[in-house]
C-alpha cells in the first residue's frame, strides 16, 4: 500500500481499471496519503481481497454470457427482451418460470369449457 501512495502517473495507467480520471483522483489523495503502522501487514490481505473480487468479477461475466447464448434460443426469453427493462438475465429467469407455453394453453381450454 505504501508503495501505491508513491506511483507515477504512468505506472497507474497501467493498472488495469484505472484510467485518466481515476489515476487523476489517485493523484489527488496521493498528496495527503498517511498510513498507519498496521498497513504492512494489512495490506496483504486488501491485495488478497481485490483479487478475489476480480475473479468474482469474471465468473459472473462468464455466467451473464452463458445465460445471454442460452436465452438467445428461447423464443419467449427473446420476446420478454423487447420489453423496455428486460436485460438477458431478466428475460431468462422468467422465461424459465414461465417454461412452455402450452401448459397455458390446457388451462385457457379448460376455463373456456366452464363458460
Amino acid at each position: 500500500m505504501t508503495k501505491f501512495a508513491g506511483m507515477k502517473r504512468s505506472s497507474l495507467l497501467r493498472i488495469a481499471g484505472v484510467g485518466k480520471a481515476y489515476a487523476a483522483k489517485i493523484e489527488l489523495w496521493q498528496k495527503d496519503a498517511s498510513f498507519a503502522d498496521e498497513t504492512e501487514w494489512v495490506g496483504e490481505m486488501i491485495v488478497s481481497d481485490a483479487e478475489r473480487m476480480l475473479e468474482l468479477i469474471r465468473q459472473i461475466q462468464a455466467l451473464d454470457a452463458k445465460i445471454e447464448a442460452t436465452a438467445a434460443s428461447s423464443v419467449i426469453a427473446t420476446r420478454l427482451r423487447t420489453i423496455t427493462g428486460f436485460g438477458p438475465v431478466c428475460s431468462a429467469t422468467l422465461a424459465a418460470e414461465i417454461g412452455n407455453l402450452d401448459r397455458f394453453e390446457k388451462k385457457r381450454a379448460s376455463l373456456c369449457m366452464l363458460v
